[in-house]
């Protein structure tokens, strides 16, 4: 998991590599205000998806993480909190998805990582995560999430 300001993702986009694109994106769709929905940006390797929603408390039973996807969390309005933990601290919640890359769990609280406007979050294949989270009272967000398809080899650890 990588989180930090969006001004500084030159530091962690390569000019030719996937993140960079996903980095280019998400500056493109901020710089003409991109309508909300789904956006392939390399095929479906790389997807956008500009979202606007309502924040929420924490729960134990909507963890979710990815076996062959990295997820880049960019907020462009608003604050939300997106909870973060180990592997070995949650529980398999149902069956692996294959045609979303999601596998839910259930468990405990882990870190909580506040996302301000103009800040990211990267999170890896098989990092469970929570997004669309408030610490405090509800609140409105505008926030791009790319999904980075990772080679079959990137993803072997488990």
């Amino acid at each position: 998991m990588i989180a930090d300001a969006l001004d500084q993702a030159h530091r962690y986009a390569l000019p030719d590599a996937d993140l960079g694109k996903a980095f280019a994106f998400i500056e493109t769709a901020v710089q003409e205000g991109f309508p909300e929905g789904r956006y392939e940006i390399d095929r479906d390797r790389i997807v956008g998806l500009v979202q606007s929603y309502a924040t929420a408390g924490f729960r134990e039973d909507e963890w979710e993480s990815h076996d062959r996807h990295a997820d880049l969390h960019a907020v462009i309005a608003g604050e939300e909190t997106i909870h973060w933990t180990l592997p070995s601290s949650l529980v398999p919640e149902g069956d692996f998805d294959p045609l979303e890359d999601a596998r839910m769990h259930r468990g405990g609280r882990g870190a909580a990582l506040p996302i301000p406007t103009g800040w990211f979050a990267l999170f890896l294949p098989r990092e469970p995560h929570q997004p669309r989270c408030t610490d405090g009272a509800p609140g409105r967000v505008r926030k791009i999430v790319v999904k980075i398809l990772l080679e079959e080899t990137t993803c072997r650890t488990r």
